[in-house]
């Protein structure tokens, strides 16, 4: 996974929105999305609020083919990724998608990245285009590990889902590797060399009947600022960020921590502790997008006082339930 984005002031507000097995009560999508963000097959409410478009950092911006063939619908004329690697193609006129544009877009901004960075941050960058179509991966890719990248996590990598002519939504972001670059300022657009033919892409994908089967497909793309050729394509399972409910437990010594109880879907990893924000408690939890593995069991977690302050506060908020889009300067638990 190529990462070091430049981040712009669009990534910097951290949003909640409901839904990803919650009990929580949807919210009504007020974004660009309207109504479109509705109901998943078998009533599953995946409402949410998706944060605003913002203009592409300068030089930053998706060119390429998905700006023309991804506009929110069907895919107008397909278009393939290193030598048919990846490719998108028009679905047949009766084939269309169960899960719900704003639901696809949902699940790729909640979701990170091996390093954990968030798709979100790649959006705030280079925007994204999104559309569906019968998308084909090819199953000899490398497949990142989870182990040794996200905090934490202990659950072993799972085996990529197959795309082979399968209606899926892809949503796709521009991402450049820029690790230890010098002299590189927030708005300096990627220099990919006159040699390179791509276009830098991360396509995120999710099948279009049950927004389930998360994959992430990176595009070869230049070293730039460290060596020269290229990275070569790979693909990784996204991990997708929930804000779950929980109970409070018990309290240290002048105030000095406090124990909840939070409710984690059993198939999910969790943060063993947590700091308040204020008074704000919110415990994330983390695994597969999209992840339906029966009913939540109990966790203990540990809750630490705001920084800077002694002991917790007397009485401790809920933050929201659902998944959660991550803001400036956070990212997976550590």
């Amino acid at each position: 996974m190529r990462w070091a984005l430049r981040l712009s002031v669009a990534a910097a507000a951290a949003t909640l929105i409901a839904g990803c097995g919650t009990a929580a009560v949807p919210q009504t999508s007020s974004g660009q999305n309207g109504a479109d963000a509705g109901q998943l097959p078998g009533g599953v409410a995946k409402a949410c609020d998706l944060p605003a478009q913002a203009r592409p950092a300068p030089g930053q911006g998706l060119t390429g083919p998905a700006v023309t063939d991804l506009t929110s619908g069907a895919a107008t004329h397909g278009f393939s990724l290193d030598g048919g690697q990846f490719s998108v193609m028009p679905p047949p006129s009766g084939d269309k998608p169960r899960a719900s544009r704003a639901q696809a877009e949902c699940e790729a901004l909640a979701a990170v990245a091996p390093g954990g960075e968030p798709l979100i941050y790649a959006d705030g960058v280079s925007g994204m285009a999104v559309g569906y179509g019968l998308v084909t991966v090819s199953p000899t890719l490398p497949v990142d590990s989870w182990q040794g990248y996200y905090p934490d996590i202990t659950l072993p990598t799972p085996a990529p889902p197959r795309y082979q002519s399968r209606l899926a939504w892809v949503v796709v972001f521009r991402v450049f590797y820029r690790a230890d670059c010098t002299g590189v300022s927030q708005t300096t657009p990627p220099s990919p060399g006159r040699s390179y033919t791509g276009y830098e892409y991360e396509v995120f994908i999710v099948d279009a009947a049950t927004a389930d089967g998360a994959l992430s497909y990176d595009e070869a793309a230049p070293r730039e600022c460290d060596g020269t050729g290229l990275f070569p394509p790979s693909v990784s399972i996204p991990v997708e960020l929930t804000s779950v409910r929980w109970k409070l437990d018990s309290r240290g010594s002048h105030g000095s921590y406090a124990t909840v109880t939070a409710y984690v879907p059993p198939c999910l990893d969790y943060e063993k502790k947590v700091q308040l924000d204020g008074d704000l408690v919110m415990v994330l939890a983390y695994g597969q997008v999209g992840a339906s593995c029966g009913s939540p069991r109990p966790v203990t977690v540990r809750v630490e006082p705001a920084r800077g302050v002694q002991s917790v506060w007397p009485t401790l908020a809920h933050a929201p339930t659902g998944l959660y889009l991550t803001g400036s300067g956070q990212g997976l638990p550590l």
